[in-house]
């Protein structure tokens, strides 16, 4: 039982690090970022040409592959959701464009790569640590630990620093942010960049986890788009709570039952939730207190 609880909660803290950053673009640039799927799978496989191709260590693969999604994200803001914002692209636009961007990155990954799945760890498996009677790796730790300081620093960043301010500000309203001398665009292109490495690392995390396919990414978007819509979008809590709950409703409710029901078990979830709360119950808006 505890292994199993152990079990979601670390799945739980990879879907609320990818929600986080999913929630970010949403409540900033107002459309369903299907394409934040693009940076989880090009970071986790960016750090695998890095470490086991190029040589590298983990931590400096790791950085590297965040980076990469970082870079990856400011590209589809300047390319294609800068432009489509300019033309005043309806939110379903914005959201066909981010869903065709996610299916030519997960097509391109598997044409570079292959189906196959690859691994990303380069030392041998660990047995793990005793911890309340489940086994838990030091990759595991790091990952909920990860997922903590990294919604810890997003709302001391929104709610206690001038950017952040900025952004909440841009989320609020981007006629009036620009009416006080604010720059929307520049905000929603530091958003983006900010969340797609959120993305990548939680790629990268659960590649050294488990194996890297080229369809990780859309998988993960699934789950965090659930954790997101559970918790309520637009809420650092929100994403840390749908996570967490998403991940543990996902292990527990396989205990009894076949793994082909986990993603049945999820979406029960979140229709009952939104039965419950249809925003979530957690939602806020980046623009007012969280």
């Amino acid at each position: 039982m505890m292994q199993v609880i152990a079990n979601g909660i670390v799945a739980g803290a990879g879907y609320a690090l990818f929600a986080l950053g999913f929630g970010l673009v949403h409540s900033t640039g107002r459309f369903f970022h299907m394409a934040h799927g693009g940076s989880y799978v090009v970071g986790a496989y960016l750090t695998y040409v890095l470490v086991s191709k190029v040589g590298l260590s983990s931590l400096v693969g790791g950085c590297g592959g965040v980076l990469g999604g970082a870079v990856l994200g400011a590209m589809m803001e300047i390319a294609v959701f800068r432009p489509l914002r300019r033309r005043n692209a309806s939110r379903e636009g914005m959201f066909l464009a981010a869903l065709g961007l996610m299916v030519c990155i997960q097509n391109g990954v598997s044409l570079v790569f292959g189906d196959q799945p690859v691994v990303l760890r380069t030392a041998s498996v660990e047995p793990g640590m005793l911890f309340l009677g489940a086994r838990i790796t030091n990759v595991q730790v790091c990952i909920v630990a990860t997922c903590i300081a990294a919604a810890a620093s997003a709302w001391i960043g929104l709610q206690k620093t001038n950017l952040g301010m900025r952004i909440r500000a841009v989320a609020s309203s981007h006629e009036l942010a620009t009416v006080y001398g604010l720059r929307p665009e520049a905000i929603l292109l530091l958003v983006m960049v900010c969340a797609s490495a959120l993305g990548s690392l939680a790629g990268i995390l659960s590649g050294f986890d488990t194996d890297l396919t080229p369809s990780m990414g859309f998988y993960a978007q699934l789950m965090g788009v659930a954790a997101s819509i559970v918790g309520g979008i637009g809420s650092v809590r929100g994403s840390l709570l749908g996570g967490f709950m998403v991940g543990l409703v996902q292990h527990l409710g396989v205990w009894k039952l076949p793994t082909q029901w986990q993603e049945a078990i999820v979406f029960a979830l979140v229709a009952v939730c939104l039965c419950i709360r249809a925003r979530g119950f957690l939602r806020t808006n980046w623009g007012t207190k969280d």
